[in-house]
């Protein structure tokens, strides 16, 4: 820990096998060897790659469906419900959610209201968010409890998606 702590003080933490190799004397240091799946999350971006990652279906068989899935919190609530003109493709949906919209390559948390006509592409929408009829967002994490009003263009770009804070009205 005391190696993983210096690394992040003295920003070097993306070259860790340098400062590893380069203090082998100082530490008493021991290998184990991972293949599977790995993400370093330190920056908005990244936070929002591996949130995509997720969409992946091979990352998300490993880390969800193998021998040592990653559980994530059970909530008791009713299923989502998709209306007859909502489009969904390569997304992942929390329960409790109501949606009406087109909804693409998208991270979706629970109680989530996407409203008739409106488009997401690419984006992590946060539990209790309620996005409005014919919104268009792409490339855009929203936080908890963010309302996005009808007929408004929010749009990021892969490498600065937009983020939205948690509670606000856009």
């Amino acid at each position: 820990m005391k190696m993983i702590h210096e690394c992040i003080k003295t920003w070097i933490h993306r070259k860790i096998k340098s400062y590893i190799a380069s203090r082998l004397n100082d530490f008493k240091v021991g290998a184990y060897k991972f293949n599977g799946y790995l993400a370093c999350i330190n920056s908005i971006k990244s936070y929002f790659d591996t949130n995509l990652d997720i969409l992946n279906q091979d990352i998300n068989k490993e880390l969800f469906y193998n021998l040592k899935p990653i559980y994530t919190k059970s909530q008791d609530e009713p299923p989502t419900q998709y209306t007859d003109i909502s489009l969904v493709s390569n997304s992942i949906i929390a329960n409790g959610s109501y949606i009406e919209g087109e909804v693409k390559n998208c991270i979706i948390g629970r109680r989530v209201v996407i409203g008739k006509g409106a488009k997401l592409e690419n984006c992590v929408i946060m539990q209790n968010s309620i996005i409005g009829e014919e919104a268009i967002m792409d490339m855009v994490i929203a936080d908890k409890g963010t309302v996005v009003n009808g007929n408004q263009q929010i749009r990021g770009t892969i490498n600065y998606p937009v983020t939205i804070q948690r509670n606000k009205i856009i």
